[in-house]
Parts: C-alpha cells; sequence; structure tokens
C-alpha cells in the first residue's frame, strides 16, 4: 500500500542517451529481466505474481532515452520477451502510476513489459507528465509482444499522455510488438484515453509495430 518514488535523472535535465541504463519499477516487483535462474525455473522468467495488490502510487522521474524502461502498477518488465514464461494473474492495480522527464518508457497498469496476464485489473489513472517520444502506455500493459497472453483482464483507469508519443496510447495496451501479436480474449476497457497521436492511439490497442511477416 506504500508509493514507489523513482528519481533516475541527469543534473542538467536532459537526455540521458547512453545504452544500458533500463529500469524496472513496478508497485509489487520490478521483474525478472536480469533474473538468474531459481530451481527449475529459467533465467528471466522465475517468478509468478498471483493476486497481488498494489494500492500505493508509483511514480518514475527518469531521463534515460536510449532504451525502454519499463513502469508497470503490479510488475515492470516480467521477464526477458522472447523467453516469457511466467505469468501474472488474478492481480489488482489501484494505485496512480505517473512517469515523466525526457527518458524513454513502457508504461502500464499491470505491466510495463511484455508478459502472460490473465484475469488481471487496473483502476488506477496510468499517466505520462512527459517522456520521450518513443513511449508506450496502456492501461493493462505498456508494451506486449511474443504471442504472450492476455485473457480476461480490465481496464478501468483513465490512460492519459500529456505530452506527444506515438509508441502508442491505448486503453488495454499501447504498444503491439513485431514478433507474433496478440490482442487478448475476453478483455474488458472501460476508461477515458486522452492524448498520444491520432495514429497511434486506440481504445484498445494504439500501435501495432508490425512488419511483412507479422
Amino acid at each position: 500500500s506504500g508509493d514507489v518514488n523513482v528519481m533516475y535523472y541527469t543534473p542538467d535535465r536532459s537526455a540521458h542517451t547512453a545504452c544500458g541504463n533500463i529500469i524496472c519499477v513496478g508497485g509489487i516487483g520490478g521483474g525478472d529481466y536480469y533474473a538468474t535462474a531459481h530451481g527449475d525455473r529459467p533465467a528471466q522468467s522465475a517468478t509468478d505474481y498471483i493476486e497481488c495488490v498494489n494500492e500505493g502510487d508509483v511514480t518514475v522521474d527518469n531521463d534515460a532515452a536510449k532504451s525502454n524502461s519499463a513502469i508497470g502498477g503490479i510488475v515492470g518488465w516480467p521477464g526477458k520477451e522472447d523467453s516469457v514464461t511466467n505469468v501474472s494473474e488474478g492481480c489488482i492495480n489501484r494505485g496512480n502510476i505517473t512517469v515523466k522527464g525526457n527518458g524513454k518508457g513502457r508504461v502500464g497498469g499491470i505491466h510495463g513489459g511484455s508478459g502472460n496476464l490473465v484475469n488481471c485489473e487496473n483502476y488506477g489513472e496510468v499517466k505520462i507528465e512527459n517522456a520521450d517520444a518513443g513511449s508506450a502506455i496502456g492501461g493493462i500493459a505498456g508494451f506486449h509482444s511474443n504471442g504472450k497472453k492476455v485473457e480476461g483482464c480490465i481496464s478501468k483507469g483513465n490512460v492519459t499522455s500529456v505530452s506527444t508519443i506515438t509508441g502508442g496510447i491505448g486503453g488495454l495496451i499501447g504498444n503491439i510488438g513485431n514478433v507474433d501479436h496478440t490482442t487478448g480474449s475476453g478483455c474488458v476497457v472501460n476508461c477515458t484515453v486522452t492524448g498520444g497521436t491520432v495514429e497511434y492511439a486506440g481504445m484498445v490497442i494504439g500501435k501495432f509495430n508490425s512488419n511483412a511477416d507479422a
């Protein structure tokens, strides 16, 4: 139920464009992107989040603009996208999520980065006050890819971008990546989506980042 506040910025508030500055922030956990293997669970995919509830606000002030940081109401970056087998199931977020600064981020009510989502609910506002234009924001997940599950999720927290972003803004998912698209099943979106751009905004999905073979 406590708030999470992360400040990660440059002295002059300019965008920091060196590679490797990635932060993973969540109301419950940062995620397994950097995790080692545990028992029979593979590296970068060891932790399930089952029936977790976050009621604290998550606020990130970030200037790291070269790589994608991940911020979520429950989990920041669940794991490495092409190898994720873990799942967030039955989780609820009621905290507001706010991102600001010159950094690039994937921001979601439950997940920031891609992962398996089952019967999760978000009621907190998800908001980008200012960020790198390539950022993505969604009511449930900021970014989703590699055919991971999105089933039975409920998105009722408003999704807002004050600054112009082209990475995608969506009531359910901000950006669907260019590998094995998954749009989900049995989900409910009942929120207000404000901001982004006309091309990359949607009540369900903001942007399909597709390619010729997808």
